[in-house]
């Protein structure tokens, strides 16, 4: 039977494996009912739990650490969502050069440097659009926040910032930071300070029970003004900590079976919504149909064009219109060769869907970035 501690210990090295960038080992983001949503002015201690991923599907981390590809599409046929997962996805290639084999990553690198290189603002927009965007999850149990959370088993959905934190305080990684040479140097962590597998509630096969005590994981969630698009906007900012001294838990006042723990995964529907991967032919597929190289390599020479000419440079690019034609024409063809079309005086509507909230990362550091920093996405 496997030791859980032998296996966390193995897991840690692959972590720090993939944050040194070395080689080696219908979304429920939009619907899964069992999203814990922090509430601004809240506070909450939450235990961190490693649930067990149902038979066949290969979940290695307590948590699933996501970079996803994604296009809002007004154009498209069903949901207008689309997204592609990215291969530096922790659980899929990660930070590895396997990983950085994303097609998608590759372009938007070339766009990062053509604007670092030039200032071009169509490059900016591209990378801006379509370069990959994190997303964690892992499952939690409120042992206090608000009343309608409370003493309940969801699913934590977490930015960058909690993605450091527990890189530092679980796994013991601190990101990589720049040397006068501009080589990066990975700081190391006092062992002492690691909480490691203490920090979560988990299964040990090894005796078949459910250890209950650990650390637990403090989240108040304030809020800030930042600048985006010239607008003052308000924001989330979490004080994150964990406790200073581990506790049990139970579940509402029932003991924690190894039964009911084993099957918490099917009953939050966590592997199956969030444990998501694309091949590379569909990025090469997502890519080509938004972001081809042809229009890309075209706007790059246009604004080479434009230097040479010492013209004043475009501010706003027409890229993302050329997209919405392309597929706006796509769109029709399907139309009229899917459907019928419609009897006289009957107006048929596409029931809208509603566009997701944009993103928004408490920290700004992806603007200062170079090709590895982007793939590495600080």
């Amino acid at each position: 039977m496997q030791d859980m501690t032998k296996l966390f210990d193995e897991l840690r090295k692959k972590a720090e494996s993939q944050a040194n960038g070395s080689s080696g080992g219908g979304t429920g983001f939009y619907s899964n009912p069992n999203i814990l949503k922090l509430k601004q002015g809240a506070s909450y201690k939450l235990r961190l739990l490693w649930i067990t991923p149902p038979e066949g599907m290969n979940r290695e981390y307590p948590m699933i650490n996501q970079y996803v590809h994604r296009f809002w599409d007004e154009n498209a046929i069903g949901s207008k969502n689309i997204e592609v997962y990215c291969k530096t996805s922790q659980y899929d290639e990660g930070e590895t050069r396997a990983g950085w084999e994303c097609p998608v990553c590759k372009e938007m690198s070339k766009c990062y440097k053509e604007y670092s290189k030039s200032g071009s603002q169509s490059s900016k927009e591209i990378y801006d659009t379509f370069r990959r965007t994190f997303r964690g999850y892992v499952p939690v149990y409120v042992i206090s926040g608000p009343e309608e959370d409370l003493h309940k088993i969801k699913i934590l959905q977490y930015t960058k910032i909690f993605k450091d934190f527990f890189d530092l305080k679980i796994f013991g990684i601190m990101k990589s930071q720049k040397t006068d040479d501009g080589t990066n140097s990975q700081i190391t962590v006092d062992e002492d300070d690691i909480l490691g597998i203490q920090a979560f509630t988990y299964y040990e096969a090894s005796d078949d029970s459910v250890k209950t005590e650990a650390y637990d994981l403090i989240v108040t969630v304030n809020t800030k003004s930042i600048p985006i698009r010239g607008k003052m906007v308000k924001v989330p900012d979490y004080k994150i900590d964990f406790s200073r001294k581990m506790s049990e838990i139970d579940f509402d006042g029932e003991p924690i079976t190894s039964e009911r723990y084993l099957g918490l995964s099917e009953e939050l529907s966590f592997d199956q919504d969030f444990l998501k991967t694309s091949t590379i032919d569909e990025l090469q597929a997502f890519l080509n149909k938004y972001v081809n190289s042809e229009t890309v390599n075209e706007i790059h020479e246009e604004e080479a064009n434009r230097a040479e000419e010492t013209v004043e440079p475009v501010v706003k690019s027409e890229k993302l219109d050329k997209i919405k034609e392309v597929s706006k024409a796509t769109k029709e063809k399907a139309v009229k060769a899917a459907k019928p079309a419609p009897a006289p005086d009957v107006e048929e509507e596409e029931p809208e869907e509603e566009k997701p909230e944009e993103e928004i990362e408490s920290s700004s550091d992806d603007e200062d970035i170079d090709i590895d920093d982007i793939l590495k996405d600080i």
